[in-house]
């Protein structure tokens, strides 16, 4: 969003600037009224808008109603998934680098603040051996994840624990 003065029916959004951005002002402005309108100004937009427009709305039909070339009034209804969804589409459906790059030039990789880039869930990484999630021993080099696990000394607790992860591997491991 380039310009916090424009509505986004002027052109707020860069990615949907030009002829196409009619159809995407039809599904904003087919959401519920009190959540989004594309002549609202960015800079008075609620915080519900915001998250509308980027990750459109989940799980609901939305209807859009359009005038024809032939002035004949039409609806229909369809879902709408956001400019972050159609973006991450656009590249990921592009058939050359350009086409790539332009979704690309929308986008940025940020770290996840949940997982901060290990891809699993908090629940996941709350499970350590000897203070050592999954992750973390992933990122190890072998002569360190070898050397840890040689020095592993586990209570009778964590043996019965881990009794089937130990027999499974060892299974694995003669095949």
């Amino acid at each position: 969003m380039p310009d916090d003065t424009l509505s986004l029916g002027e052109g707020a959004l860069a990615p949907w600037a030009g002829a196409r951005f009619k159809y995407f002002t039809r599904l904003i402005d087919g959401s519920p009224r009190s959540v989004s309108s594309t002549s609202t100004r960015r800079g008075r937009s609620c915080a519900r808008r915001q998250e509308l427009v980027l990750y459109g709305v989940e799980k609901r039909s939305v209807p859009v109603k359009y005038r024809n070339r032939y002035g004949k009034v039409r609806t229909y209804d369809t879902t709408y998934a956001g400019i972050v969804d159609w973006l991450e589409r656009k590249r990921n459906e592009a058939d050359g680098d350009w086409s790539r790059e332009q979704a690309e030039q929308y986008m940025r990789e940020v770290e996840c603040r949940t997982c901060h880039g290990q891809r699993l869930k908090p629940e996941i990484l709350a499970v350590k051996v000897h203070g050592h999630n999954i992750a973390q021993v992933n990122s190890m080099t072998i002569d360190e994840a070898i050397d840890l696990f040689a020095k592993l000394k586990l209570t009778k607790r964590e043996e019965t624990i881990a009794r089937r992860v130990i027999k499974r591997s060892s299974n694995d491991s003669r095949s």
